[in-house]
């Protein structure tokens, strides 16, 4: 079983229900949980919110529209970036095509743009909450994707919910418009948002620690998953799959798609005279070359498969490089299905 989890490229089920208990343990529960040696904290990372425990009457979209700035009144321009692993966010507020203020948030370096993005839109509303009851005020984005989160009824994410509402409260006073536009097609007030965006991913030191993203919290118990299957794999209590371990040492669940006689060859279990000895299905252990027909015999030293295995590049101390090379699994299937006409059933 370990090997063939190893060669589809599938994490072994209990390991898989911790990982996902954990999850549910952190986001739902609001538990700090021990994963493999890894702690994590439910504070560091984003409250998911229910749909369903929202009142239908409490759910609420935010429209945008796609019209280019006119240059009248207030017109406010967000952005995020992230260079070089740095991030962060801009606001840029014009006032008849006047800048007349800006502010730039150094983010952690985990955040992910899209953060960044959120970010400077709640600095714009925050810009907003300090002016007095303007006729218009336009908000103007290219972050397509906090936009259709925003105009979306129902939301998990707190930060989206709260903006919702801060849009709703401050929208009775002031008149608020939210806008996409594309990005760098030399809209002034994008592109100067943009250039304090990207300056503000370089300030000395970080304003705001956002919480680490679900999707962060997944990729983070995937790599625990992946050490813990690591470690059993290679441990030399696992007495299973000693032969697959040659040729396949490190876990991974991004595997190559192996034909069944490929997968003979990977997991020792195939039309090989040694597999039906060990499982006492036959007396002769011979290959009809009078060799020992074990797995690696017909990739080594048969004459019936040379013509395919002698065509085979790979380091001879390293019979897990086989593999790396993707003519190699074209020969690796043909001398195996030269075995499985060569070997009789039994």
């Amino acid at each position: 079983m370990e090997a063939l989890q190893v060669i589809a490229g599938i994490v072994p089920l209990d390991i898989k229900a911790k990982g996902v208990f954990g999850k549910f343990l952190l986001t739902t529960i609001n538990n700090d949980i021990k994963f493999g040696s890894k702690i994590f904290k439910w504070e560091d990372y984003e409250t998911r919110l229910d749909p369903h425990n929202i009142h239908p009457a409490d759910n609420i979209s935010i429209s945008y529209d796609k019209h280019k700035p006119s240059g009248d009144e207030i017109e406010i321009y967000t952005d995020g970036s992230k260079i070089n692993d740095q991030v962060g966010a801009a606001i840029v507020v014009f006032y008849y095509n006047a800048e007349i203020f800006n502010r730039t948030i150094r983010l952690s370096d985990f955040a992910t743009v899209y953060q960044a993005e959120v970010t400077g839109i709640q600095m714009a509303l925050e810009f907003i909450y300090t002016i007095g009851p303007w006729n218009k005020i336009n908000l103007y984005t290219d972050s397509l994707s906090v936009l259709e989160a925003l105009n979306t009824f129902k939301t998990s994410k707190q930060e989206i919910l709260a903006i919702k509402n801060d849009i709703l409260e401050m929208s009775k006073e002031k008149s608020i418009t939210l806008h996409w536009i594309p990005a760098h097609t030399g809209i002034q007030g994008n592109e100067t948002a943009d250039s304090y965006a990207k300056k503000a991913t370089t300030k000395p030191y970080i304003e705001k620690i956002p919480k680490k993203s679900f999707k962060q919290l997944k990729n983070a118990i995937s790599n625990v998953q992946i050490q813990i299957w690591q470690e059993r794999w290679a441990s030399p209590t696992t007495k299973n799959g000693r032969h697959t371990e040659k040729l396949i040492p490190a876990v991974s669940i991004h595997t190559k798609k192996f034909s069944h006689f490929i997968v003979q060859f990977l997991s020792g279990h195939g039309r090989f005279p040694a597999y039906f000895v060990r499982f006492g299905r036959s007396l002769n252990i011979k290959c009809p070359c009078g060799a020992v027909g074990d797995t690696l015999h017909y990739v080594v030293n048969c004459p019936f498969t040379e013509k395919y295995a002698k065509k085979l590049i790979y380091d001879k101390d390293n019979l897990s490089t086989i593999l790396n090379r993707e003519e190699n699994l074209g020969l690796l299937h043909s001398i195996y299905q030269e075995v499985n006409n060569l070997v009789p059933q039994v």
